[in-house]
C-alpha cells in the first residue's frame, strides 16, 4: 500500500543479480489504476508488512477490526481489481500450533488467516479449515466492495467514488470507526435499492 505513493515516500529496494536496484513510483491518483483497467489491464493491491510502520490497513492480529474490513474499500477507491495475500496458514508448514503460537515476521497473525480444524480440538468434528475472524472482516470488506461496483454500474462511478472517498481519503488516512462501514453498507444497498424500484 505504501507504493501507491499517496502517504509517505516509500523506497522499494529490488535486487537484479548481485545489484540492488531503487524503484519507486509516485502514483498518487486513482485514475492512474482506473486507466489501466480501461486498457483490460488487471491491477491488484497487495498488502504485506510494511504496515507495521505507519496505521495502513492490514490483516494483523492486534489490529482493530476496521484494518481488516477497509482493505477492500482501499481496492475500490484506487481501481484495483484484486487483491494478493502471501500467506494463509503459513504456521502449518513451520511447524508451530497456530491455535497457539501466531507469531510472524514481526507481527501477529501475519500471514495466518486459518485455523486447523482438527477432530477432537475445541468442539470440532472433522478435519476443516477454521477462518480467522480476520478473514471474516476481509469478506465483509468484500461484500462492501461488490455492493460499491453494482452501485457503480447503476448510478455511474462518481457518485460510488464520492461514498467511497468519505472513509477513504488515502492509504494512509482512513476512516477507523467501524460503526461507519455498516452504515455506509445500509446506504449503499438503499441507493441500489431505489435505483431498481424506478427502473422496475
Amino acid at each position: 500500500m505504501p507504493c501507491i505513493g499517496d502517504s509517505v515516500p516509500f523506497l522499494p529496494i529490488f535486487f537484479r543479480g548481485a545489484k540492488p536496484v531503487p524503484e519507486w513510483q509516485i502514483n498518487p491518483l486513482a485514475s492512474v489504476y482506473q486507466k489501466r483497467k480501461r486498457l483490460g489491464e488487471e491491477t491488484w493491491l497487495y498488502s504485506c508488512t510494511s504496515a507495521q510502520a505507519l496505521d495502513y490497513p492490514n490483516l494483523f492480529i492486534d489490529c482493530g477490526a476496521q484494518y481488516q474490513r477497509i482493505i477492500p474499500w482501499v481496492m475500490y477507491r484506487y481501481g484495483f481489481s484484486g487483491f494478493l495475500y502471501w500467506r494463509v496458514n503459513y504456521n502449518f508448514n513451520e511447524n508451530k500450533n497456530p491455535w497457539e503460537d501466531q507469531y510472524n515476521i514481526f507481527a501477529h497473525g501475519d500471514g495466518n488467516l486459518l485455523y486447523p480444524g482438527v477432530p477432537g480440538l475445541k468442539g470440532i468434528e472433522e478435519h476443516i479449515p477454521v477462518p480467522s475472524l480476520r478473514l471474516k472482516l476481509l469478506r465483509e470488506g468484500f461484500e462492501d466492495y461488490e455492493y460499491l461496483i453494482l452501485y457503480e454500474n447503476i448510478s455511474g462511478g462518481e457518485k460510488a467514488q464520492r461514498m467511497c472517498a468519505e472513509l477513504v481519503t488515502t492509504t494512509l488516512f482512513w476512516e477507523h470507526n467501524s460503526k461507519k462501514y455498516h452504515k455506509a453498507r445500509l446506504l449503499l444497498g438503499g441507493q441500489i435499492e431505489a435505483v431498481f424500484k424506478t427502473q422496475n
